[in-house]
């Protein structure tokens, strides 16, 4: 089914709705445009971090601590 036509029987069910169900379908589709906008911003600031050089020196900094350092392995029981 296309988008046209999803639209076209979204808006023929909505006419048939009370209008309090109408607001609450309305509050929904806006709450995922929300969602939506929130998920691309913060994919987009994930993008401009991975191209920021703000941290490269991290990844040239030597190891301070190997395996075998560690004392007692962890064992986590769940």
């Amino acid at each position: 089914m296309s988008k046209k036509e999803l639209i076209e029987k979204t808006l023929a069910a909505l006419e048939r709705l009370a209008a309090d169900k109408v607001a609450e379908v309305s509050d929904f589709a806006a709450f995922i445009l929300q969602r939506n906008e929130d998920k691309q911003i913060t994919e987009g600031i994930a993008q401009l971090s991975k191209q920021a050089k703000s941290y490269g020196f991290l990844g040239e900094e030597e190891d301070l601590y190997s395996l075998n350092d560690v004392k007692a392995p962890y064992n986590a029981k769940r």
